[in-house]
């Protein structure tokens, strides 16, 4: 079952996705849903597993570029969002099992 992300595009925008990461990765797995003005709400929610599953993404378009043509600058942007994600992850699963 694929997962219906509204706000997609907004939710793409590096920026946001940015601000989104280091408001999870600050709070831990005690995280306060992220909120951000979209033009339908002005308390949008972003919810880590949606970050989880639009961040891969983004990581999965740099690693094809990468790969097409491999860049100093390319890579200097893989790293450190594999790294977001990983931590990112651990985090999910954190929270899923203090949901059990």
């Amino acid at each position: 079952m694929t997962a219906v992300i509204k706000c997609v595009i907004a939710k793409m925008n590096p920026l946001v996705m940015d601000i989104a990461i280091k408001h999870y990765i600050e709070n831990g797995s005690k995280t306060p849903l992220f909120t951000f003005k979209s033009l339908y709400s002005d308390d949008e929610p972003y919810p880590l597993d949606e970050l989880l599953i639009v961040l891969s993404e983004r990581i999965e378009t740099l690693a094809r570029e990468f790969n097409a043509m491999p860049s100093d600058n390319l890579l200097l942007q893989l790293s450190p969002l594999r790294k977001k994600f990983n931590a990112l992850y651990k985090i999910s699963v954190k929270e899923q099992n203090n949901d059990k």
